[in-house]
């Protein structure tokens, strides 16, 4: 983790100002895919229903070059935060909480 700040200061230095700016605009999108079944809360976890074959067609490569950069963030961020505690991972992108 310690790595990844060193090496991405840019991205690092206003992350939390980005997080609360974000912040609604994640939450209503959850809550829009929970309304119309695409995906489950349980608890601490969000996943996937079933998906169709029109959710399964959604990958990248149909969405843009955008979107494949933040299917690779996400997926890193993702790998980090499975070896980091949830806590020790806000504190180290100083995100409020």
């Amino acid at each position: 983790m310690e790595e990844f700040i060193i090496k991405n200061v840019d991205c690092i230095i206003n992350f939390n100002s980005r997080f609360e700016d974000y912040l609604p605009l994640t939450i209503n999108s959850i809550t829009i895919l929970r309304e119309i079944g695409l995906i489950n809360i349980d608890r601490h976890n969000i996943s996937f229903n079933n998906a169709g074959p029109e959710l399964k067609s959604l990958t990248g490569k149909n969405l843009g070059s955008r979107i494949q950069d933040i299917f690779k963030a996400n997926e890193f961020l993702s790998d980090l935060m499975k070896v980091e505690k949830v806590n020790s991972f806000y504190l180290k992108l100083r995100i409020a909480l």
